[in-house]
């Protein structure tokens, strides 16, 4: 077998065809008998230590009186607690999705790209990617978006990405490019449990992972790094990796993001060279685009 490299993108993900009870108080008691104002007197004898036996009579009434500071007043005996509720998240839909996205000029600033030649292709599908496998296997998902074999049998019900990629994108010396997508689902839940089936899966893909093209004519190898998360926001994931196997690209960094917020998934890839932490900063804007809808 042969490595060409040509855009191992092509014909793939970045090429041509790229979510108590109440308190109810014990039955009054009512006081003994006494002479008016005996209360004040006794408190005051208690209080300065007069005679005992009165002393001993005072502290019997007060065992028998209600004790305010436990007991409710009569007026909110029946009064009834009622629980706080957090409300539901807003669920997005899908005309919505296309607005969750950065533009080109949003992406070039969160990736410091400087050049002009970029253009921007957006797709309602996911990425079939025919011809293209990987050792380990079902690991496409950790090279590239929208990869179909992990979001078919998902659940998902709409999908929206957005390319934006050079013409040449095999550079290190700035983004080669950026594809951000997000996958709608019908509840907040689901699509928390896509987001973690995916992580789970990417970490059977940490280390060595060839990837075949053309139905296996070439080949690249790419060393895969643990999976991390934002220090910003530890619900976005985070796996990077880079090419080891050719001159022409040398320290070629494809990083991987996956995160959930209410029923959507955001899954971004970005690759090339020199854009810091961007495709963490595209997916934390995009999340807080998902929050910011109501």
């Amino acid at each position: 077998m042969t490595q060409g490299w040509g855009d191992p993108f092509g014909g793939a993900p970045f090429g041509q065809s790229p979510d108590g009870p109440p308190i109810i108080s014990a039955p009054h008691q009512p006081p003994q008998p006494r002479p008016p104002r005996r209360s004040k007197t006794v408190v005051m004898l208690a209080v300065f230590g007069g005679i005992a036996t009165i002393t001993v009579a005072a502290l019997v009434i007060w065992a028998v009186l209600p004790d305010s500071s436990s007991t409710p007043a009569a007026g909110h005996a029946t009064t009834s607690s009622t629980p706080s509720t957090t409300a539901a998240p807003a669920l997005v839909k899908s005309a919505q999705l296309p607005g969750l996205l950065l533009s080109m000029d949003e992406v070039k600033r969160a990736t410091y790209a400087t050049s002009t030649a970029y253009t921007v292709t957006e797709k309602q599908q996911f990425n079939a990617s025919e011809g293209v496998a990987t050792q380990p296997d079902n690991c496409r998902s950790a090279l590239f978006t929208g990869a179909g074999e992990v979001f078919a049998n998902s659940g998902a019900t709409a999908t929206y990405s957005r390319s934006i990629v050079l013409p040449d994108p095999l550079t290190t010396t700035e983004l080669g490019g950026v594809e951000e997508r997000v996958v709608l689902y019908p509840n907040a839940s689901a699509a928390s449990k896509q987001a973690a089936d995916i992580e789970n899966l990417w970490h059977g893909c940490v280390g060595l992972l060839t990837e075949t093209l053309n139905y296996g004519k070439n080949w690249i190898k790419y060393q895969v790094d643990p999976l991390t998360r934002s220090p910003q926001d530890p619900s976005i994931v985070v796996l990077s990796s880079i090419v080891t196997d050719t001159p022409r690209v040398p320290n070629f960094r494809n990083v991987r993001v996956i995160a959930a917020k209410n029923n959507v998934v955001v899954d971004v890839a970005a690759f090339g060279g020199n854009f810091g932490n961007g495709a963490q900063t595209i997916t934390a804007e995009i999340l807080a685009r998902v929050g910011g809808l109501t």
